[in-house]
């Protein structure tokens, strides 16, 4: 089945489930996508996973991709905030002195 345009790489999505695993385990990063604690071990070993795993793990990637790009944004607006709240107290700590 040819890739479609904005499908992501097999490799990239290798690559996220790997960490996953490894800031988890086989069996819990399985469920989350939804596929047997066997069939992630072969993909993870390089099998290329048959449509329905390949389906489930291309959602499973869009969702962690999704949540990724929402902790970045949340990140920045933290670090925005901090920069804000340190320039008042600077601010205010030049009118005491």
């Amino acid at each position: 089945m040819p890739l479609r345009e904005n499908a992501a790489p097999l490799n990239a999505i290798r690559e996220a489930a790997r960490l996953r695993v490894a800031d988890t385990s086989e069996r819990l990063a399985a469920g989350e996508i939804g596929i047997s604690r066997q069939s992630l071990h072969a993909f993870l070993n390089g099998s290329e996973p048959y449509g329905p795993n390949l389906a489930k793990l291309r959602e499973w990637y869009g969702r962690e991709t999704n949540e990724v790009l929402r902790l970045r944004q949340e990140v920045a607006e933290l670090k925005r905030r901090l920069a804000e709240c340190e320039k008042r107290q600077k601010h205010g700590q030049n009118q005491r002195d």
